[in-house]
């Protein structure tokens, strides 16, 4: 395989799934940054490459562009077989795309810039009525988006008190013990995501120090 081409940012959570797969086929790639807070994603440039202006982004060598990470690491595993990603039986394929699909669709949106910039602008509407197209009424837009920003603010204090009882910053914290001081009680077998969300507001707080949610 020819050298590959990574448009990336390197806090994105996604973006690094990506160069692990990477590193563990042993690929050579261009790395080519984008700095999503600085909008480097959304300049003329980088969108004539990648209309969405999302990363991470691979480019083969034949010009042909790939986005969304997971789909990305598969195509990785089925050109680049070894050493494979996937266990070869079904089941333990399924239960890797299910807690793949479980970081990438329900918890990772809800600590994504696009979504809490959303969330932000729907909560400067105010008191409006929605009527979404599944589930019920809302009566109060503002209200909702209030909540899930508050709930977001809620977590990000948690993880700020355990890295004070921690002395540490969240640039140098360790995941783990994070996790063991937030999500003490979480169960075993969903451990992962519990990382993985300590993971991305450990990122959102290094680059934040005293930001808002």
């Amino acid at each position: 395989m020819s050298e590959l081409i990574l448009h990336n940012y390197y806090r994105s959570s996604t973006s690094y799934r990506v160069r692990i797969a990477l590193e563990m086929k042993a690929l050579s790639y261009q790395y080519v940054p984008h700095h999503l807070r600085h909008g480097e994603h959304l300049e003329p440039a980088y969108l004539a490459v990648n209309p969405q202006g999302l990363v991470p982004a691979l480019v083969l060598d034949d010009g042909t562009l790939l986005t969304q990470s997971l789909a990305i690491i598969e195509y990785l595993d089925e050109t680049a077989p070894e050493p494979p990603l996937l266990p070869k039986d079904a089941l333990g394929r399924a239960r890797v795309r299910m807690l793949s699909q479980m970081i990438a669709c329900d918890i990772h949106p809800v600590n994504n810039l696009r979504v809490l910039t959303s969330l932000r602008a729907l909560r400067a509407l105010g008191p409006c009525r929605v009527l979404p197209a599944h589930g019920p009424d809302l009566p109060d837009l503002a209200a909702v988006c209030g909540a899930y920003l508050a709930h977001r603010e809620e977590r990000l204090e948690q993880v700020r008190a355990a890295l004070a009882t921690l002395h540490v910053g969240a640039a140098a914290a360790e995941v783990a013990a994070v996790t063991d001081a937030v999500y003490g009680d979480v169960d075993g077998a969903v451990r992962f995501a519990a990382e993985h969300s300590v993971a991305a507001q450990l990122a959102y707080l290094s680059a934040h120090p005293a930001g808002q949610a």
